[in-house]
C-alpha cells in the first residue's frame, strides 16, 4: 500500500460522507482510516455504514473523547500505508488530487524524501479563479530550506503553515523519529515542527489537493482555556526540542520572537471577542498572562528585554508591550479595560506605506510597488518589485496578481521578513487597512525603455530600448475592470519616451474613461511635438514634464546625450502657448551644471523662449546621499532668480528634501548671508498653515529650520475623509478654510503642487499670503 489517509472524526455526521465521497471515488492504491473520537452522534455509525461499501475504508475508535491528536496517532499505528496523509472529517480532497499525489510518490529519487507539502484552497472558492489573500500556501521556499537552521528559522517566524492536513510524512519516518500527536488543542504545532527538525528533504508540489470548508466554531476560529493550554503545551515541546538536540542557544531570539507572536495572536483573538462561548476574556487574559510568565522563566529570558528581531517593532510586539504593561493592574484589580482599550487601538494598526496601499509601477520586465529610492547602511534601496515579467513570453499579469502581492509584501514586513524595505523612511505605523482596500491612487507607466536620449542620471532601466516583458493592455484593462482605478489621483507616464510607444494614444484614453477625475501626468523630453498633447494640455486633461538640465548646447549634449536644445525648447514653448499652467520645467542638479554661468544661461534660456509662465521643478540626482552646503546654495539662488523674473511657479521636489543636510541654524545663517531675502523668516510668517498630508509635508516638517520656527498652525487637505482629523498633531482643515482666514499658506507637495498653487490663485487668495520664499 502506497498511501493511508488518516480522518479523524467527532460529530462529524453531517459532513463526513461528502469528505469522503470524493476521496473513495479517485483512490488508487490508497487506504483510508477514518477514526471515531466517541461522538455523540450518528458519526460512527455513518462511518462503519461507508466502510461496508468500500473495502479500502476501515474504522476505528478512540478510548474516550481526546481530541484529533489522539485519533491520529490511532491511524497512524494502524496505518499500512508507505505514506500518511491526513484529512479532517469536514474538508475535502479536490478532483485528481489521489492520483497526482500517488504518481509523485512512485517518482525516482524519493528515497530521501521524508516529506511532502502541497497547496490548498477554500472549498467554497471556484478553483478556476486566482486565490484570495490568505489562501493557498506562501511557504514552499522555506520548507525547501536545505540548511536545517534556515528552516527552522522560518518556522519560528510563522513563514511554514504547521497544518499536517497540507502535508504527506513517510511512515517509516515518523516512526524513526518518534513523531507523535499530543494529546489537547493546536497540537500539530509541535508535530509540525518536530517533522521540520528531523526531515531530511521536504519536497514540494504546488497544485491544489486539499480543499478546507472554513468552519466559523472550529478549533482554530475560537479562543478558550484549552486552546491557550494547547497552544503553550506546544510552544514547550518545541522549546524541549531545541533543547534536546542542541539548537537552543543559536534560535533563543528566534524562539522568543515566536512565543511573543503567538501571545499576541491570542490577545488579537480576546479584542476580536473571536472567543469560545463559556470563555470569559479576564479569565483567558489571567491564564495568558501565568502561562507567558511561566513560558519566559522557562526560556531565561526577562520579558521586559524581549526585542523584535528586525527593525520594526511590529504590531504584536506593541501589542505585547501593553499586555506587560496592563497586566498588573488586572491581576490586582480585575480590570482590563485599558488593556482593551491599548488593544483596540493597536488591532488596525500595521506598518506600511502610501506606495505599498495606494500605488503600482509598470516597468519594462517587472512591476513595482515603489519608485522610492533611499540609503540604508550605506547601500540604495527601494523600488521594490512585486512580479517579474519575462522576455519572449506572452506574460499576463492581472490586478488579482497584484494584490495577492501587495498583500504578501504588506504580510512580510509585518513580520520584520522584508528585507527589500529594510531601513525604509516611508514606513509608518498607522491604520492602513488592506492594500488596495481604496484602489490605486498613483498609477506610473514607464513600461518600455524606447528613448532617444542617454541622460547621464539615467540608466539602461529606462534607455536600453526594451519592450515590456507583459501584455501592458491587459494589464490595464484588468485593473480598470476591477474598479481599481476608480479612486485614481495620479497617472504618470515616464520610463522611456512615452510618446514613441504606439500604446501610448489608445492607454491614455483608456485611462481617461476608467479615471475621468485625473488629469494624466506625462515625462517626455519634448524631442518629438505631438498635436494630439498639446490638446490634452490645452483641454487640461493632462501636463507634461520635461527636464532641461542645462542652459548651453554644451552641457545638454553634455548630460542629455542628444544634440537639439533648440529643438526640445521650440515644442516646450508650443506647449506653453497651449497651456503654461499645465507645463512642468524640470531642472536636475548635478555636478556639472550648477555654476553660476551655466545657472544665468539657462534663466537666459527660459526668458528668450517664452517660458516664463510655465511651472519650474527643481530636483538633483538620486544617486547623491546627501546635499552639500555649496549644492543648496547654488539651487536655492537658482529658485531665487526664477522667483524674481516672475516664473508661473517654483518648487523644490522630494528628492532635494530627501537629500538636504540638516539646516542647523549655523547653516542657515550661512545661506541667509548668501541668499538674503530668498528665504523665509519666521519673523515675517510667524505663524502659518501648510497645504499638503503627504510624505513631503513630513519631511519638510522635519528638516525645515524655517518650518520648526515658525508656528505651524494646522494643514490643508481637500479630501473630504480628512477632515476634521490631525496630521503630526495639528487639525486638518478643508481649502475652503483659508477663505475666512489671513494665514499665510506654505505648500508641502510635490507632483500636486502647481496645481495646488493654481487652486490658491482660483481661491482668490492674495498673493501676499503665498510663502513663495524658500522655507528652508
Amino acid at each position: 500500500m502506497l498511501l493511508t489517509i488518516v480522518i479523524p472524526a467527532y460529530n462529524a455526521a453531517t459532513t463526513l460522507e461528502r469528505a469522503l465521497d470524493r476521496a473513495l471515488r479517485q483512490a488508487a492504491d490508497t487506504e483510508f482510516i477514518v477514526v471515531d473520537d466517541c461522538s455523540d452522534d450518528d458519526t460512527l455509525a455513518l462511518a462503519r455504514t461507508l466502510a461496508s461499501r468500500h473495502p479500502n475504508l476501515r474504522v476505528l475508535r478512540t478510548e474516550g473523547n481526546s481530541g484529533p491528536g489522539t485519533a491520529r496517532n490511532l491511524g497512524i499505528a494502524a496505518a499500512q500505508g508507505q505514506w500518511i496523509g491526513f484529512l479532517d472529517a469536514d474538508d475535502e480532497f479536490a478532483d485528481g488530487a489521489l492520483p497526482l499525489l500517488t504518481k509523485y510518490l512512485r517518482r525516482p529519487n524519493q528515497g530521501a524524501c521524508d516529506m511532502l507539502a502541497f497547496n490548498w484552497r477554500y472549498a467554497s472558492e471556484p478553483l478556476r479563479k486566482p486565490p484570495q489573500p490568505g489562501e493557498g500556501r506562501e511557504d514552499f521556499d522555506a520548507l525547501g530550506h536545505e540548511d536545517l537552521d534556515a528552516r527552522l528559522r522560518a518556522y519560528l517566524a510563522n513563514h511554514i503553515d504547521p497544518s499536517v492536513i497540507y502535508h504527506l510524512y513517510r511512515r517509516d519516518f515518523l516512526q524513526a523519529a518518534a513523531i507523535r500527536f499530543h494529546s489537547g488543542y493546536h497540537e500539530d504545532v509541535d508535530f509540525s515542527f518536530h517533522a521540520c527538525l528531523s526531515a531530511r528533504r521536504i519536497d514540494t508540489l504546488d497544485r491544489v489537493i486539499y480543499l478546507k470548508w472554513n468552519q466559523a466554531g472550529s478549533i482554530v476560529n475560537t479562543l478558550g482555556l484549552r486552546h491557550i493550554d494547547g497552544y503553550f503545551d506546544a510552544i514547550e515541546r518545541i522549546h524541549a526540542l531545541l533543547a534536546g538536540h542542541g539548537l537552543l542557544p543559536g534560535l533563543r531570539p528566534a524562539f522568543v520572537d515566536f512565543a511573543i507572536n503567538v501571545l499576541s495572536s491570542r490577545l488579537a483573538r480576546i479584542h476580536r471577542d473571536n472567543v469560545a462561548k463559556a470563555a470569559e476574556p479576564l479569565d483567558l487574559l489571567l491564564r495568558l498572562h501565568r502561562r507567558a510568565l511561566a513560558l519566559f522563566d522557562l526560556i531565561g529570558v526577562a520579558p521586559s528585554s524581549a526585542r523584535p528581531l528586525g527593525q520594526l517593532e511590529t504590531r504584536y510586539y506593541k501589542m505585547f508591550a501593553a499586555f506587560l504593561q496592563h497586566m498588573p493592574a488586572v491581576n490586582a484589580n480585575g480590570d482590563a479595560s485599558a488593556l482593551m482599550a491599548s488593544l483596540s487601538d493597536l488591532a488596525s494598526k500595521s506598518w506600511s506605506c502610501f506606495d505599498l496601499h495606494h500605488a503600482l509601477f509598470l516597468a519594462p520586465d517587472e512591476i513595482r510597488t515603489c519608485c522610492k529610492r533611499y540609503f540604508h547602511r550605506g547601500q540604495m534601496k527601494g523600488d521594490v518589485v512585486l512580479l517579474h515579467g519575462q522576455e519572449g513570453q506572452d506574460f499576463r499579469f492581472s490586478y488579482q496578481d497584484i494584490l495577492r502581492e501587495k498583500s504578501r509584501l504588506h504580510r512580510d514586513i509585518n513580520r520584520n521578513g522584508a528585507s527589500q524595505c529594510e531601513g525604509c523612511p516611508f514606513l509608518s505605523f498607522a491604520d492602513w487597512g488592506a492594500p488596495l482596500q481604496q484602489g490605486i491612487k498613483y498609477l506610473s507607466l514607464e513600461y518600455h525603455s524606447v528613448c532617444n536620449m542617454r541622460c547621464t542620471y539615467c540608466s539602461p532601466t529606462y534607455f536600453g530600448g526594451r519592450k515590456a516583458a507583459y501584455d501592458v493592455a491587459h494589464t490595464v484593462t484588468s485593473l480598470g475592470d476591477n474598479q481599481a482605478l476608480a479612486n485614481c489621483e495620479y497617472l504618470v507616464w515616464g520610463g522611456g519616451e512615452p510618446t514613441l510607444d504606439k500604446l501610448f494614444t489608445p492607454l491614455t484614453r483608456q485611462l481617461a474613461a476608467y479615471a475621468p477625475q485625473v488629469k494624466q501626468r506625462i515625462i517626455t523630453n519634448a524631442t518629438k511635438y505631438l498635436p494630439e498633447l498639446a490638446r490634452l494640455l490645452a483641454d487640461d486633461q493632462a501636463f507634461i514634464v520635461t527636464s532641461l538640465d542645462a542652459g548651453t548646447e554644451e552641457t545638454f549634449q553634455e548630460i542629455r546625450k542628444f544634440s537639439g536644445m533648440e529643438r526640445v525648447l521650440e515644442h516646450l514653448r508650443r506647449y506653453v502657448q497651449a497651456s503654461p499652467a499645465n507645463t512642468i520645467v524640470k531642472y536636475i542638479a548635478l555636478d556639472n551644471n550648477m555654476a553660476n554661468a551655466e545657472l544665468d544661461a539657462f534663466v537666459r534660456q527660459v526668458q528668450n523662449w517664452s517660458l516664463l509662465p510655465a511651472n519650474f521643478q527643481l530636483s538633483c540626482d538620486f544617486r547623491s546621499e546627501q546635499l552639500s552646503l555649496d549644492e543648496t546654495y547654488a539651487i536655492a539662488a537658482l529658485y531665487s532668480r526664477l522667483q524674481d523674473l516672475g516664473a508661473g511657479f517654483v518648487f523644490l521636489d522630494d528628492l532635494i528634501w530627501q537629500r538636504l543636510p540638516p539646516m542647523t541654524p549655523e547653516r542657515r545663517e550661512v545661506l541667509r548671508a548668501r541668499l538674503g531675502p530668498a528665504l523665509a523668516e519666521a519673523e515675517r510668517y510667524p505663524r502659518i498653515a501648510i497645504w499638503g498630508t503627504g510624505a513631503q509635508a513630513r519631511i519638510m516638517m522635519a528638516k525645515s529650520g524655517f518650518l520648526k520656527d515658525t508656528e505651524v498652525a494646522c494643514f490643508i487637505d481637500p479630501r473630504p475623509h480628512l477632515a476634521g482629523t490631525e496630521f503630526l498633531g495639528r487639525p486638518i482643515y478643508p481649502p475652503e478654510w483659508l477663505t475666512s482666514q489671513s494665514l499665510p499658506v506654505v505648500i508641502a507637495a510635490v507632483q500636486s503642487a502647481p496645481f495646488i498653487h493654481q487652486s490658491l490663485l482660483a481661491m482668490k487668495i492674495a498673493p501676499e499670503r503665498l510663502v513663495r520664499r524658500l522655507a528652508l
